[in-house]
């Protein structure tokens, strides 16, 4: 089928809404520390988290986290660490999950230590790591992108849900009427439950206790973040000259339907929309850069793009549009693969 993508002047006429930029909690800057950012920031339940430098000199890392079941701050010297780090997500107890993307050990790309700087815990969470989230039960849920697709277990299922002992503890099914998953692009953790765009079919999907339940052909395709608020939802990001796009829509009955007008996400000076690294939880999203941290909130964008907007603004014209493109996309339906040939995506991430 064919898709019709905005051009990057359409885009740029969208109604803007800012990224806030968001300083880190104090005791990641704590004067003890390491000069400058970390490397790795992991943003947990309930306003835990957990940052962690790499300490080439040493052979090991400083890492630094606070769990959401405890107001204390941990902080340890960490040697035999797996190498490139590029998940961090406190846990309950005052233990910590550090991941990589990928698999570099043999069976083994992901570590849990406690807080006096014991590993405790050393397992595989697969190769191809694209999003790691836990939740307040320490489930972790693990999304892989398309290199994934090796057929190997675990991350062969594309999304994947481990417990602490670092075993799936739920796979996403294969040959079933569900989404093929060859790469989970978003990932949103609500509660227990998570919220994700698949690449292939771009359907909105939520699992909550093992149920699984496909809400239908998302209205953008490419987004590398998801917000969630009940029934109020937002996509950020598309393809190509859709980088920056803003998506809001609501499920309604089941259904998924755009409300407002899409727009543009606006970004500090100096800051590179692309490379913005993403992780989702409710209505918050947090972007991270080696330049700065921001947020977005679900609110602010339904406050610049929902709410009414005065007679004869230009964005209701382009919304009108995207309306008519979305009407015309879903009666085409919704299959990519045959224009794709069975193809994937380019060398830049978008479709073929």
């Amino acid at each position: 089928m064919t898709v019709d993508f905005l051009d990057r002047d359409t885009v740029e006429r969208l109604p803007t809404v800012p990224l806030a930029s968001r300083a880190l909690p104090a005791d990641v800057r704590a004067a003890d520390g390491p000069e400058g950012a970390p490397d790795v920031l992991g943003h947990g339940p309930a306003g835990g988290w957990a940052a962690l430098w790499q300490l080439p000199g040493e052979g090991g890392a400083l890492v630094r986290w606070r769990s959401w079941t405890d107001a204390q701050v941990h902080e340890q010297v960490l040697h035999g660490v797996l190498e490139r780090i590029y998940f961090t997500q406190p846990l309950s107890g005052g233990r910590v999950l550090l991941a990589s993307s990928r698999r570099l050990r043999a069976d083994s790309s992901a570590q849990i230590w406690d807080a006096r700087g014991d590993l405790i815990a050393e397992g595989d969470l697969g190769d191809a790591l694209e999003h790691v989230l836990v939740t307040e039960s320490d489930v972790i849920w693990v999304g892989f992108f398309d290199e994934a697709l090796t057929g190997r277990e675990p991350e062969g299922h594309g999304l994947v849900e481990f417990g602490v002992d670092l075993r799936p503890t739920w796979l996403y099914p294969w040959n079933t009427s569900l989404p093929d998953l060859s790469d989970c692009e978003n990932l949103n953790v609500v509660g227990e439950s998570v919220f994700l765009c698949p690449y292939w079919s771009h359907q909105l999907v939520e699992v909550s206790e093992d149920t699984i339940v496909d809400y239908g052909i998302a209205p953008a395709r490419g987004a590398r973040a998801l917000l969630v608020d009940g029934h109020r939802m937002a996509l950020i990001g598309g393809y190509g000259s859709e980088y920056d796009l803003i998506t809001p829509f609501v499920i309604d009955r089941g259904q998924l339907l755009p409300v407002g007008s899409q727009g543009r996400l606006a970004v500090p000076e100096g800051e590179d929309v692309i490379h913005l690294r993403w992780s989702c939880r409710g209505a918050i999203g947090y972007a991270d850069s080696t330049a700065g941290h921001y947020q977005l909130s679900l609110n602010d964008v339904f406050a610049a793009l929902v709410d009414p907007r005065p007679p004869g603004d230009g964005s209701r014209r382009l919304n009108r549009a995207w309306r008519r493109r979305e009407v015309r996309r879903r009666r085409e339906g919704s299959d990519d693969r045959e224009r794709c040939g069975g193809g994937g995506k380019g060398q830049d991430g978008a479709e073929c």
